[in-house]
Formats: structure tokens, sequence, C-alpha cells
């Protein structure tokens, strides 16, 4: 479930079909850009019922959607 709702996410974010992302597709190379960032961010943070910490807002964390979800999980957890 946390796998779909972030691929369908990143599709919107990207302006793509959510069934082309894979988990090690590199998001800024497929276009992800400052502002579609911003508005994931805010996507999945009312996706999924929290905020990212302020350490986690990096390009790292936002680099593909298994980064994503790595910190979703932990990020719900906490």
């Amino acid at each position: 479930m946390v796998k779909d709702t972030i691929s369908q996410l990143v599709g919107e974010a990207l302006h793509i079909d959510p069934g082309t992302i894979v988990q090690d597709t590199d998001l800024f190379a497929a276009g992800l850009r400052s502002l579609d960032l911003v508005n994931l961010v805010v996507a999945l943070e009312a996706a999924f019922g929290f905020q990212f910490p302020e350490e986690a807002l990096n390009r790292e964390t936002f680099a593909s959607p298994a980064s994503i979800t790595d910190m979703v999980i932990r990020c719900r957890t906490i």
C-alpha cells in the first residue's frame, strides 16, 4: 500500500503514468523539479498523516521511490 501510494503521488508530481515508475527510478533525472518536490512533500504528508522532519528534507530522501518509502516508513513509526 505504501509503495503504491508513493508511486501514484510521484506519478502525479512528474505528470507521468505511475505504472512506469520503478522503485529505483532517479526522480531528479526523470524531471522532478523544486516546485514538483514541494508539492510531492505536501501530498505525501497529507496521504500518510505526518510531517517530514527537517533533516529529511533533502535530495537524498527524495532521490527515488525506494528512498521515499524508507523515510515514510521511518516517520510513521516515530
